[in-house]
């Protein structure tokens, strides 16, 4: 699994780390495209889109302290 920027695995498991294992540089792998909605019914906005190196926002601290707390 890739490791968003706030995760505990980040380093292990980062986009350093996938293009590491695939033997490519950063740049070739990112921004990853995926398209699923030719396999699931839902909204079309959520079944596709980008996954980018780094992300356009980051969380606010508070909204990332509410994910961990629940």
């Amino acid at each position: 699994m890739l490791a968003r920027y706030f995760d505990a695995d980040y380093l292990r498991s980062g986009p350093d780390r996938l293009a590491a294992l695939l033997g490519l540089p950063v740049d070739e792998i990112f921004p990853i495209w995926y398209d699923a909605g030719p396999y699931v019914v839902g909204n079309r906005d959520a079944l596709s889109g980008y996954i980018f190196k780094e992300p356009r926002r980051r969380l606010p601290r508070a909204e990332l302290l509410a994910m961990a707390v629940g």
